[in-house]
């Protein structure tokens, strides 16, 4: 009851606004349920109890989630200035969107108490499930037998949940393809399948790339530092042939000092490769020692030993501030030699934290949620208009579970029929 002095002080202060010769009712003047309280029922007349309008609301909010099929209740004291319940349910029907986009599987349920009329408006998308026959029999099976006798509570529970019946046979439809739409996926797949050939072109250049050979000395030594950390490919520079990856243990003996110890360290990884076809003709060792330097590591060359062994120690001796610098010790010392170095470093001043939001934002709820109480006097209490209060009290237990919405932007097939009572 406190819900429907809410509605009709909306409408009283409408139409009060406006001379008298003036005084009608706009499908712009209905207050959306999908927008005011996240509900599908808009009793303007005031001609349902608040138990009632519960009820429909849970059933329209099920079978919504159900099939997505879209359910609006709508009351009105008159419908003019349309010439027609019929028309004015058809502009209230399209201006709400009724239903969801591309399917148009609304329904519209509207009693005009002023008219003693009710009009219950269908979408393209469901007419075949509730064709104008059907709806017909609703109303005058369902609906206007109770109408008659008063009870506007019954005959519109009995109404929706006829409709409901009826709407869960609903199944959503895959909107068909226009033939543009058509052209469109075949222009992509017909692109997407030329940018996988090309990319495909150019993944199989760069792998003959990496694979191709690399030409090394039948003896001697060199470094080389790609991804992979070492060649998979290895000819001989002198007769082109292939070339025969040496055991580590047969290159150990060859390796230095300083060698072990960065192969050791993971920095540079040595590998030992030999010509069979340059071997028996070659002095010495006949074999190539060739160093892998690993792309990612931390250590840096050292001076004496001439290899990456040299490995960075910091130590902070006085922390940066806001207001002043601080200073780094930086040692560097060789894990094969004894050589080290140190130095200090200046620590730049430390850069201010950033304002953050959370200091405004909870000063600023707080000021947003008390203009909101003032603004919103429904909800407060603090309105003047003590009945859109009590209205604001009756939704909040069906608000607080459903978030506010829209009606999905559908629209209406002229379908339907209406009854007098």
């Amino acid at each position: 009851m406190l819900k429907q002095m809410g509605w009709s002080s909306l409408l009283i202060l409408t139409v009060a606004s406006v001379p008298a010769v003036s005084q009608s009712l706009t499908v712009q003047d209905v207050p959306n349920p999908r927008r005011t309280y996240g509900g599908w029922v808009t009793d303007a007349a005031n001609m349902l109890s608040p138990e009632t309008e519960t009820k429909i609301n849970s059933l329209i909010s099920q079978l919504e989630a159900q099939n997505g099929t879209e359910l609006a209740v709508v009351t009105v004291a008159q419908t003019q200035p349309q010439k027609t319940p019929k028309a004015f349910a058809t502009a209230l029907f399209n201006y709400w969107g009724i239903g969801k986009k591309d399917q148009n599987n609304g329904v519209l349920l509207l009693i005009s108490q002023g008219d003693r009329r009710v009009e219950i408006e269908t979408g393209y998308g469901v007419e075949s499930i509730l064709p104008d026959a059907r709806v017909s029999n609703i109303i005058q099976q369902e609906i206007t037998p109770r109408f008659k006798t008063g009870d506007f509570n019954g005959g519109t529970m009995a109404g929706t949940q006829a409709l409901v019946v009826a709407l869960k046979a609903y199944q959503p439809q895959i909107v068909p393809t226009d033939r543009n739409s058509l052209v469109e996926i075949v222009g992509f797949v017909v692109i997407g399948g030329i940018i996988f050939l090309v990319v495909l072109a150019i993944l199989r250049s760069l792998v003959r790339w990496f694979n191709r050979p690399v030409l090394i000395e039948p003896t001697g030594r060199s470094r080389s530092s790609n991804l992979w950390g070492c060649s998979q490919n290895v000819a001989c520079s002198v007769c082109s042939q292939p070339m025969q990856k040496l055991d580590s243990t047969v290159v150990l003996p060859y390796l230095s000092q300083a060698e072990q110890v960065a192969q050791n360290l993971g920095s540079v990884k040595f590998e030992g490769w030999q010509c069979s076809n340059c071997y028996p003709h070659l002095t010495g060792s006949g074999i190539h020692i060739r160093g892998y330097i690993t792309v990612f590591n931390r250590f840096s060359n050292c001076p004496t030993c001439q290899e990456l062994t040299v490995e960075r120690s910091d130590r902070i001796l006085q922390s940066a501030t806001t207001h002043s610098q601080g200073i780094r010790q930086v040692t560097q010392r060789c894990h094969c030699c004894s050589y080290s170095w140190e130095t200090e470093e200046t620590i730049p001043c430390v850069s201010p934290p950033p304002v953050t939001t959370q200091t405004m934002s909870a000063s600023t709820s707080t000021a947003y949620t008390s203009s909101t109480e003032s603004y919103n006097g429904w909800s407060s209490g603090t309105s003047s208009d003590t009945s859109s209060s009590s209205w604001s009290s009756d939704v909040s237990s069906y608000s607080s579970d459903c978030s506010s919405s829209d009606f999905g932007g559908g629209s209406s097939g002229g379908g339907g029929s209406g009854g007098d009572w």
